[in-house]
């Protein structure tokens, strides 16, 4: 499976879970499955589970990974910047966890180029656009 796409969706205080406030969703597609000639040509919507996978994550509106509004122009310092590889070197002062700059999962190289940790090639291309 690839991954496609993050995709951020809090509740915006509208359900009565207050332990799903902020909710991400993951999405991740298999690139052989979804272009075989038979998937192509199938008109069935149960195709899509085969190679479509859409993993969801929620906290609660207090946690210690975002922040309770949703406006980063309201916060001073590192409310929004606490998924980076930057905030937790400085806080932890451990250089060891490197998050892709693309979408903040855990860095597999560091491009010499760019000076940014990436978790693949696909990310790092993405950056340079």
């Amino acid at each position: 499976l690839r991954f496609i796409v993050q995709v951020y969706c809090p509740a915006d205080d509208v359900t009565e879970n207050e332990a799903a406030f902020h909710r991400s969703m993951y999405v991740f597609a298999c690139p052989t499955c979804c272009s075989s000639s038979s998937w192509l040509e199938s008109d069935s919507p149960e195709k899509y589970s085969d190679c479509v996978r859409i993993l969801r994550c929620q906290l609660p509106k207090q946690n210690e990974f975002y922040p309770s509004v949703g406006n980063e122009d309201d916060y001073d310092g590192d409310e929004w910047r606490k998924h980076t590889s930057e905030y937790w070197s400085r806080t932890t002062k451990n250089d060891k966890l490197n998050l892709c700059a693309v979408c903040g999962q855990r860095g597999k190289g560091k491009c010499p180029k760019q000076k940014l940790w990436f978790c693949g090639s696909d990310h790092q291309k993405e950056h340079l656009r």
